[in-house]
């Protein structure tokens, strides 16, 4: 059921009790928990390729391990890990070779992740692994701030504490909490 869907199902219910003047949410507000709910769909969507990446760095890492033998076993585990490369995706797109981002609010939140099999053709065995765990460093820093991007939006906008005084009424001060 999309969004649009919700409200018109609850503006009936609440009109059919005569509350609807009561309960009615500003557009602006609407849109901000719109414009929310699209920054966690594009959190969520950039923390699944992260994690998907992670997994993929620390393969690549195993088998880079290989490396270093023979020429021709060099050849083999080179094939592999260019085969992992190729073949990591989330929601059809390629994760290497790209920039990954999401929007939280006013806050871009961008990771770039070109391929490291350049570093690895040109046989800089230790540049190539000081490379995947770099980036390995760099999802996780990623993630801690996406988590706080998330924690630190605020969906009304700012939050104001306001002190209430029951004797003395104020109806101003009473909205302020909404």
């Amino acid at each position: 059921m999309q969004q649009k869907d919700i409200l018109e199902t609850f503006k009936k219910y609440v009109g059919e009790f005569g509350l609807s003047q009561k309960f009615q949410i500003p557009l602006c507000k609407t849109q901000r928990i719109q414009n929310f709910g699209e920054d966690i769909k594009s959190a969520n969507e950039l923390t699944g390729a992260l994690q998907t990446l992670k997994i993929t760095f620390k393969k690549i890492l195993d088998i880079a391990s290989m490396l270093g033998s023979d020429e021709v076993q060099d050849s083999l585990v080179s094939y592999q890990i260019q085969e992992k490369i190729a073949q990591c995706h989330f929601m059809g797109n390629d994760l290497f070779d790209a920039v990954l981002s999401a929007k939280i609010g006013n806050q871009q939140i961008v990771f770039e992740n070109p391929s490291p099999m350049p570093l690895l053709d040109r046989g800089d065995l230790s540049g190539f692994v000081g490379y995947i765990q770099d980036k390995l460093g760099e999802i996780t820093q990623t993630l801690g701030v996406l988590s706080e991007a998330i924690c630190n939006e605020k969906l009304f906008g700012k939050q104001e504490s306001v002190s209430m005084d029951f004797e003395h009424f104020d109806p101003k001060a009473f909205k302020k909490m909404f």
